[in-house]
């Protein structure tokens, strides 16, 4: 097994039309890069506060003049309609003034690829689905469910117009899906919160023989479970559950949460397969990147590190180990151990 770092980038993509961004990156080591959130940016009252914390780097506050607004997201390229003849799921579209700007970042593109550079897309919803942003007046994304056969098949062409567009990129890193891994209540990502319980879902425990409502509320009464805990079951818990199967008997008393583990590892492995399969039926030649949270706590976001090895080329998990913000490995860490502790 080998290692190498990639970087992932965030907007603004205007500062890459300059050299010496991607000087910079070559001399810090890195030969991939990423492109993530792939969108021009324009200023408009309705649009959301940047930079954030994350983009707070020299050239980022030199673009937005070292001080904050608020930014619309605008679409890199102007989709191939023909490409998505058939789906519901519809590509944004934006207006020919920004021509001349991608022709500059295309230019900018073909540089970075003289220079060595692989270049990747990035499979992220805000740029990906038309609905991505901004964002709804309550947070939420519109992103589609990806038990939705669709969501792979609009994944699969969206590519394909990428990659006709930008020939200089040579794979995607699929960005998750993950189911939530949280408990923390409140948090974005909190696993005992919003369940989807949409008709391809229930269709799709209804294809394993499992009943999805039933899995939802087991999940609630091993919340409360948690909520219950006291030292004296804590170490009893910790006395018969040693060795490869010491936890047979509490899964077999739990059968429910079993059985939605199940469901979560085989919804995600079958949209990931079809996703896959789909760009290399038609991009041979790209490479298909699988990203996905922290191999720690990957288990509850519905990924098998092992089996993932036959539907990607290469495994990206996010370590985050030291991030001490949403989703980092120890900003998680220390929600479980306040949440337990305040329960």
């Amino acid at each position: 097994m080998s290692l190498r770092p990639i970087m992932l980038t965030r907007p603004p993509v205007e500062i890459m039309t300059n050299d010496g961004f991607w000087d910079e990156l070559i001399e810090g080591g890195f030969k991939d890069v990423c492109v993530s959130w792939m969108t021009f940016l324009n200023e408009a009252e309705s649009g959301e506060p940047l930079p954030s914390h994350e983009e707070a780097r020299p050239r980022v506050l030199s673009f937005f003049d070292n001080k904050g607004g608020t930014y619309e997201y605008i679409p890199v390229i102007n989709p191939d309609n023909k490409l998505y003849e058939g789906l519901a799921l519809k590509p944004p579209h934006r207006s020919n003034e920004y021509n001349p700007l991608f022709t500059e970042l295309y230019g900018a593109f073909e540089r970075a690829k003289s220079k060595g550079i692989n270049l990747y897309l990035f499979d992220d919803k805000s740029y990906f689905e038309e609905v991505g942003y901004p964002a709804n007046t309550d947070g939420s994304r519109g992103f589609q469910c990806w038990n939705n056969p669709e969501v792979a098949e609009y994944l699969i062409a969206r590519t394909r117009d990428y990659a006709n567009q930008l020939p200089m990129f040579s794979g995607i890193v699929l960005d998750g899906p993950d189911y939530k891994w949280e408990i923390a209540p409140g948090e974005r990502d909190d696993l005992f919160a919003e369940q989807c319980t949409c008709n391809y879902c229930a269709n799709a425990a209804q294809a394993m023989g499992l009943d999805l409502m039933n899995m939802i509320e087991a999940l609630g009464a091993f919340k409360l479970e948690l909520q219950q805990l006291d030292d004296e079951k804590v170490e009893g818990f910790l006395l018969t559950t040693k060795g490869f199967l010491g936890a047979v008997d509490w899964w077999l008393s739990h059968p429910e949460l079993l059985n939605l583990l199940r469901f979560k590892y085989s919804t995600i492995e079958d949209h990931l397969k079809r996703t896959y399969e789909g760009i290399k039926g038609y991009l041979p030649e790209y490479q298909v990147m699988t990203s996905s949270r922290t191999p720690s706590y990957i288990a509850l976001t519905g990924h098998s590190l092992p089996r993932r090895d036959s539907y990607t080329d290469f495994q990206l998990p996010k370590l985050y180990l030291w991030s001490g913000n949403q989703p980092g490995f120890r900003y998680t860490v220390n929600n479980y151990v306040d949440t337990l502790s305040d329960w």
